[in-house]
């Protein structure tokens, strides 16, 4: 089980930013693909008390960090 949590409230943001630029590095560009917020679905998969309550034995420390944004989408 992972004791340190990878991302944290303090690192979550530059992590996100690294994700973002390797997934953008790794798939060609889409000039004409334009998010339309109003017509856009999040898409919240897997996220249960087993891996996000401390006590769980499959507990993620980051889920601390990441619980707060998903609950306010």
């Amino acid at each position: 089980m992972r004791t340190r949590a990878y991302a944290t409230k303090e690192n979550l943001e530059s992590k996100t930013r690294a994700w973002l630029a390797a997934v953008r590095a790794s798939v060609a560009p889409r000039p004409r693909l334009v998010l339309e917020p109003v017509k856009a679905a999040l898409l919240v998969i897997d996220v249960n008390r087993y891996f996000t309550e401390p006590g769980g034995r499959a507990y993620l420390p980051a889920s601390a960090a990441i619980l707060p944004n998903i609950a306010a989408l």
